[in-house]
């Protein structure tokens, strides 16, 4: 005698298992795609925030020490003409 196992599901049953797994398949590829994006976007932006913080504290020294040779060769100058 061969015995046939019968599934019936209607739709609140699907609702149901849904609610109990948590997240849908849905919203876990979505929130994947979101992390896989996200990820490499803040570390650049940290590591390019770094690089350009130095560069222009770099450009910041160099532009000071110009400007005090300059401001020492006008102070000599003034110096000795008179």
């Amino acid at each position: 005698m061969k015995r046939t196992i019968s599934i019936t599901t209607d739709h609140k049953e699907i609702q149901m298992i849904k609610k109990k797994n948590g997240l849908t398949i849905k919203k876990k590829l979505i929130a994947g795609f979101a992390a896989i994006t996200l990820i490499p976007i803040v570390i650049l932006s940290c590591f390019l925030l770094l690089n350009i913080r130095e560069s222009a504290f770099n450009s910041f020294v160099s532009s000071t020490d110009r400007e005090l040779v300059q401001i020492d060769n006008a102070i000599n100058f003034f110096l000795e003409r008179y």
